[in-house]
Protein backbone atom coordinates (compact mmCIF):
# COMPACT_ATOMS: atom_id res chain seq x y z
CA UNK A 1 0.00 0.00 0.00
CA UNK A 2 1.37 3.42 -0.95
CA UNK A 3 2.15 5.84 1.84
CA UNK A 4 0.26 9.11 1.55
CA UNK A 5 2.70 12.02 1.39
CA UNK A 6 2.99 13.40 4.88
CA UNK A 7 5.29 16.02 6.39
CA UNK A 8 7.88 14.54 8.75
CA UNK A 9 9.44 17.89 9.57
CA UNK A 10 8.55 21.48 8.70
CA UNK A 11 11.70 23.43 7.92
CA UNK A 12 10.15 26.88 7.45
CA UNK A 13 13.42 28.20 6.09
CA UNK A 14 15.46 26.83 9.01
CA UNK A 15 18.76 24.94 8.48
CA UNK A 16 18.72 21.20 7.94
CA UNK A 17 20.85 18.92 10.13
CA UNK A 18 23.05 16.65 8.00
CA UNK A 19 25.61 13.93 8.63
CA UNK A 20 28.99 14.41 6.96
CA UNK A 21 30.97 12.21 4.60
CA UNK A 22 34.14 11.14 6.42
CA UNK A 23 36.12 9.87 3.42
CA UNK A 24 39.21 11.99 2.73
CA UNK A 25 38.18 14.60 5.31
CA UNK A 26 41.02 16.76 6.64
CA UNK A 27 41.09 19.91 8.72
CA UNK A 28 42.31 23.17 7.21
CA UNK A 29 45.05 25.32 8.77
CA UNK A 30 42.57 26.73 11.30
CA UNK A 31 41.29 23.29 12.29
CA UNK A 32 38.00 23.39 10.38
CA UNK A 33 36.67 20.32 8.58
CA UNK A 34 33.65 22.39 7.51
CA UNK A 35 33.53 26.17 7.83
CA UNK A 36 30.42 28.30 7.89
CA UNK A 37 29.98 29.32 4.27
CA UNK A 38 31.32 26.07 2.73
CA UNK A 39 29.18 24.83 -0.16
CA UNK A 40 27.99 21.22 0.17
CA UNK A 41 26.32 18.57 -1.99
CA UNK A 42 24.19 15.57 -1.05
CA UNK A 43 26.27 12.39 -1.09
CA UNK A 44 24.04 9.88 0.75
CA UNK A 45 20.99 9.52 2.94
CA UNK A 46 20.88 12.64 5.14
CA UNK A 47 24.57 13.13 4.33
CA UNK A 48 26.60 15.93 2.73
CA UNK A 49 30.18 16.54 1.62
CA UNK A 50 32.01 19.62 0.42
CA UNK A 51 30.84 20.55 -3.06
CA UNK A 52 33.00 19.33 -5.93
CA UNK A 53 33.40 20.63 -9.46
CA UNK A 54 31.51 17.59 -10.80
CA UNK A 55 28.65 17.55 -8.27
CA UNK A 56 25.60 19.73 -7.71
CA UNK A 57 25.92 22.23 -4.87
CA UNK A 58 22.91 21.74 -2.60
CA UNK A 59 23.38 24.34 0.12
CA UNK A 60 25.74 26.20 2.40
CA UNK A 61 27.00 25.29 5.88
CA UNK A 62 25.71 27.64 8.55
CA UNK A 63 27.55 25.91 11.39
CA UNK A 64 31.13 24.74 11.21
CA UNK A 65 32.85 21.59 12.38
CA UNK A 66 36.38 21.93 13.74
CA UNK A 67 38.90 19.81 15.57
CA UNK A 68 38.60 22.21 18.55
CA UNK A 69 42.33 22.98 18.62
CA UNK A 70 41.38 26.55 19.62
CA UNK A 71 40.27 25.05 22.95
CA UNK A 72 43.53 23.12 23.35
CA UNK A 73 42.10 19.71 22.39
CA UNK A 74 41.93 17.75 19.17
CA UNK A 75 38.72 16.07 18.10
CA UNK A 76 38.14 13.90 15.06
CA UNK A 77 34.76 13.79 13.30
CA UNK A 78 32.87 10.50 13.50
CA UNK A 79 29.62 8.93 12.29
CA UNK A 80 27.68 11.13 14.73
CA UNK A 81 29.18 14.43 13.53
CA UNK A 82 26.67 16.78 11.88
CA UNK A 83 26.55 20.23 10.33
CA UNK A 84 23.60 22.53 9.77
CA UNK A 85 22.98 23.31 6.11
CA UNK A 86 20.81 25.97 4.52
CA UNK A 87 19.54 24.46 1.24
CA UNK A 88 19.44 26.73 -1.81
CA UNK A 89 15.96 25.42 -2.69
CA UNK A 90 13.43 22.97 -1.23
CA UNK A 91 13.40 24.69 2.16
CA UNK A 92 9.81 24.12 3.31
CA UNK A 93 9.54 20.57 4.65
CA UNK A 94 10.78 16.99 4.68
CA UNK A 95 7.97 14.72 3.49
CA UNK A 96 7.59 10.95 3.49
CA UNK A 97 6.19 9.38 0.33
CA UNK A 98 6.35 6.21 -1.75
CA UNK A 99 8.88 5.70 -4.53
CA UNK A 100 7.70 4.34 -7.88
CA UNK A 101 11.27 3.28 -8.71
CA UNK A 102 14.70 3.13 -7.08
CA UNK A 103 15.61 6.64 -5.92
CA UNK A 104 18.86 7.76 -4.35
CA UNK A 105 19.63 10.74 -2.15
CA UNK A 106 20.05 13.85 -4.31
CA UNK A 107 17.67 12.79 -7.10
CA UNK A 108 15.17 15.43 -8.22
CA UNK A 109 11.65 14.01 -8.29
CA UNK A 110 8.24 14.44 -9.92
CA UNK A 111 4.86 12.78 -9.49
CA UNK A 112 4.55 9.48 -11.35
CA UNK A 113 1.74 9.74 -13.90
CA UNK A 114 1.25 5.96 -14.14
CA UNK A 115 1.48 4.95 -10.46
CA UNK A 116 -0.97 7.08 -8.48
CA UNK A 117 0.42 8.54 -5.27
CA UNK A 118 4.05 7.67 -6.03
CA UNK A 119 7.05 9.69 -7.16
CA UNK A 120 9.82 9.05 -9.66
CA UNK A 121 13.06 10.63 -10.81
CA UNK A 122 12.69 13.81 -12.86
CA UNK A 123 14.05 13.55 -16.39
CA UNK A 124 16.95 15.61 -17.70
CA UNK A 125 16.08 19.30 -17.81
CA UNK A 126 12.99 18.86 -15.58
CA UNK A 127 13.07 20.94 -12.38
CA UNK A 128 11.00 18.55 -10.23
CA UNK A 129 9.10 19.44 -7.08
CA UNK A 130 11.64 18.12 -4.59
CA UNK A 131 14.97 16.45 -3.88
CA UNK A 132 15.42 13.02 -2.28
CA UNK A 133 16.89 13.27 1.23
CA UNK A 134 16.59 9.57 2.14
CA UNK A 135 16.35 7.22 -0.83
CA UNK A 136 15.03 3.71 -1.25
CA UNK A 137 13.83 1.09 -3.68
CA UNK A 138 10.60 0.85 -5.62
CA UNK A 139 7.51 0.91 -3.36
CA UNK A 140 9.57 1.90 -0.31
CA UNK A 141 8.95 4.93 1.89
CA UNK A 142 11.48 7.65 1.15
CA UNK A 143 11.99 11.21 2.37
CA UNK A 144 11.97 14.22 0.05
CA UNK A 145 12.84 17.87 0.62
CA UNK A 146 10.19 20.19 -0.82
Amino acid sequence: MAVTCVARELLRGEPLSAAIDLSGLTADSEGFYYKPGDLVEICGNEKVKKATTTGEAFGVCVTGLSDARQQGITLAPDAYSRVNVMPFEFTQAVIRCTAAEDLTAGDRVILDTTAAGKIKKAGAGVAGFGKVWIGGGANSTIEVLV
